[in-house]
């Protein structure tokens, strides 16, 4: 395990009337909100850490400085971050900015009120446009799924069924549909259709509602309108995988998990699964070449500083890795509590790191050894939770790994119960995720026996609706 311990006195800048406390900054929004309490439990630098949300959270619990904001008002969240700075004499040092829905146009705002860094507004726009993005991505000699931009059905029709539909402006999965034939894009057409109102731009497009594009089918600089503009992705018919990655004079990989994907609910997931590429014996890929692909992604892209998130799939046939999407952010999923288990880091505490001066990067020239799983437990339907027992699971035991490799037989390592008996299920709001209700973690699990053990919980677990 690689950790740095640093103190409020090795993170100050001395001049010569006084001492200024080197301080970061994070920018989170209220689309986190599920994964607030892991990231901020297991962020490392929490007194030189400066948390801005338009979410309430209890900043004494989590020992945190923590400006509570609009996010819409960049003006009066720049006036309080320059009060806060002078009262505490702060010196800002970086920020990390998750504003992904506003083209992180706050998190360019703060860095250029203070002198961070921060990456190209066309670096930006790229990113935030997913048409945009897999153009550039494409032109850099990434490979991606075969594309094209539509606004209606007609327009779709002859498009290679099956096909994965999204909106050029989007998040967390929203409005992502798989599509296995021509009366499929008829049905989702209506459905988007539906979708094309102030409800639907409000989460997908805060910021920007246009973006010039280079060229867009055969008319050069067309307006890019987000609420009538789709794209369709040939479907690559392999395992997904995630990876955070960070950009600066190298590239260092900093996790890999192996999506393990709902046959019920297409792109959300059973469990994560973390691992590294090098010691799995049933990689699909090295983490030499993830590094080269990471690397052709920032220059495609011109990403020049701070963390990337990569959704990417390994198409078997071609032996290749397809690049899905990326962004300038981490991932944030429950992934960060296997992080945090095996690595003791998350991936925004190696950006803290960074910016605070203190990487080593030599210490991750490979991700660490180490593996483990996350597996969901899910109601049967929505509805009232009536029972909810685990006493079997509990005392279950799984095949899994000893210290030498071998065979050994593990009990869960951790079970999280979000729901109990009488609480109402249902589908997570626009998002539309599975109805979970819980998660187990299970530690050394061989990922071959990853499927037989997800079925062994199932059986395992007593839930009933009413």
């Amino acid at each position: 395990m690689i950790k740095e311990n640093l103190s409020n006195k090795n993170l100050s800048n001395k001049d010569s009337s006084n001492t200024r406390t080197k301080t970061a900054i994070l920018l989170l929004n209220d689309l986190l909100r599920e994964d607030f309490e892991p990231i901020i439990d297991n962020i490392e630098f929490k007194e030189n850490l400066v948390v801005i949300t338009n979410v309430r959270i209890d900043k004494k619990k989590y020992g945190i400085n923590l400006i509570f904001d609009r996010l819409d008002d960049t003006k009066n969240l720049l006036q309080k971050l320059r009060v806060l700075q002078s009262k505490d004499n702060l010196d800002f040092c970086g920020i990390i900015g998750l504003d992904e829905e506003y083209n992180y146009a706050i998190s360019e705002a703060i860095a250029k009120e203070f002198g961070l860094k921060c990456n190209s507004r066309k670096t930006l726009d790229t990113i935030s446009n997913k048409y945009l993005q897999i153009e550039a991505l494409k032109d850099g000699g990434v490979d991606v799924p075969q594309f094209k931009y539509v606004d209606d059905y007609e327009g779709s029709k002859d498009f290679r069924m099956p096909c994965v539909i999204k909106p050029v402006k989007g998040i967390s999965s929203l409005h992502v549909y798989k599509i296995n034939d021509s009366d499929e894009l008829k049905t989702i057409f209506r459905r988007l259709d539906s979708y094309k109102s102030e409800t639907f731009l409000s989460l997908t497009n805060q910021s920007n509602s246009t973006q010039s594009s280079r060229t867009i089918s055969t008319n050069k600089n067309k307006r890019l309108n987000t609420n009538k503009r789709f794209i369709l992705e040939e479907f690559i018919d392999g395992n997904e995988y995630s990876c955070d990655f960070l950009v600066g004079k190298d590239i260092l990989l900093l996790r890999v998990v192996k999506k393990i994907t709902s046959k019920q609910y297409f792109s959300f997931f059973e469990g994560l699964y973390l691992f590294n590429p090098d010691e799995s014996k049933t990689s699909e890929f090295s983490s030499g070449y993830l590094k080269d692909v990471c690397k052709r992604i920032a220059k495609s892209l011109n990403i020049t500083t701070g963390l990337c998130m990569v959704d990417f799939r390994f198409d078997a046939k071609r032996n290749k890795i397809i690049v899905i999407e990326t962004t300038t952010r981490p991932g944030v999923d429950d992934f960060t509590l296997l992080m945090k288990k095996n690595y003791d880091y998350i991936s925004m505490s190696i950006a803290l790191r960074n910016i605070f001066g203190t990487l080593d990067v030599n210490s991750f020239q490979k991700i660490p050894e180490g593996n483990s799983v996350l597996i969901y437990l899910t109601a049967p339907k929505s509805g009232i939770l009536k029972r909810f027992d685990t006493t079997k699971l509990e005392k279950l035991k799984l095949d899994g790994l000893n210290s030498s490799g071998g065979i050994a037989r593990h009990n869960i390592l951790k079970l999280v119960k979000y729901n109990k008996a009488g609480d109402k299920i249902d589908y997570l709001g626009l998002l539309k995720n599975p109805p979970y209700i819980g998660h187990i973690i299970i530690d050394d699990i061989r990922a071959e026996d990853i499927d037989g053990t997800i079925e062994k919980i199932k059986s395992n677990i007593d839930v009933k609706m009413e």
